[in-house]
Formats: C-alpha cells, structure tokens, sequence
C-alpha cells in the first residue's frame, strides 16, 4: 500500500500545482465590476460555415439544428428563400444566403439549417457545416461586411 499521500507526485510536481492553484485564487479574486465586464464582454456563439465563410452566431438566438429535407419551394418568392419546412407542427422558412449573395443558384448542397428566433420571429438560415459552439469575446468578432446587398 502507498503511504504517499499525493499519489507518487514529486515534490517539484506539487510546487507546480501549488504555484498554478495561486495563479487561479488570484485571478478568481477579481472585484465584481471586472467580473461584470468579463462576463459582458464574452459570449457562447455557435460557429457555423456558408460555402468558404465561418461565421459566429449568438447561441441564445438559436433553437436548433434542423436537417433540411422535406423542403416545399413557395412559387413567386425571391430565390434566396429555399422553401419552407415543417419543424413539430411548426411551418418555418429557411433562407439560403449563398443565393441571397448569388454565389449558387439553383438547389443548395447543403442539408442543415440553423433555427434563430428573434422577437417570436423563427426561420432557418441554410449552412454548409456547423463547426461548433465557442467562447469569443465580442471585441474579436468582425462586424458584417458593409457591401452585403
């Protein structure tokens, strides 16, 4: 039986932890007006790509990840709305933004859709691949392009 009671750690392991335990006291010692602005300043967003572009989505304005299938083309609608589809009981439109930007036309490849609600608004917007949820900090984000149509 090991009577060691840290498990075999040397002694310049504990240091180590002991230094990094410091380091994480310290830093969770801030006032609350710090606290407050890390917390402002950072936000969970769910990362998704459209053709060659990623984009950061706030994850409190999405519902979900839908598949696409089971979509009914509206005739007499711009192209950039690819139809509408039915998520429990619920008819929602999905917008595909590489037509809105005419960099495809005709049918998408794509087989997801993000749901986003806003303001008891739904529709899903159309992506190539969800690629994950992150923590970002607003100040790193760019904003939306300034010649978008």
């Amino acid at each position: 039986m090991n009577s060691n009671p840290h498990h075999g750690l040397s002694d310049a392991d504990l240091e180590k932890l002991d230094q990094r335990a410091r380091r994480l006291a310290a830093a969770g010692e801030m006032d609350s007006s710090e606290a407050d602005a890390s917390k402002s300043s950072s936000d969970v967003y769910l990362r998704l790509r459209i053709v060659d572009q990623q984009y950061a989505i706030p994850v409190k304005a999405v519902s979900e990840v839908i598949p696409t299938h089971s979509v009914v083309e509206v005739p007499g609608t711009p192209p950039h709305l690819m139809g509408l589809t039915r998520v429990r009981g619920r008819v929602v439109a999905l917008i595909d933004l590489r037509r809105f930007w005419s960099r495809v036309t005709g049918h998408a490849d794509s087989n997801l859709a993000v749901l986003l609600s806003h303001e008891g608004v739904e529709f899903g917007l159309v992506c190539t691949a969800v690629e994950g949820l992150e923590l970002l900090v607003r100040s790193d984000l760019r904003s939306a392009p300034s010649n978008l149509p």
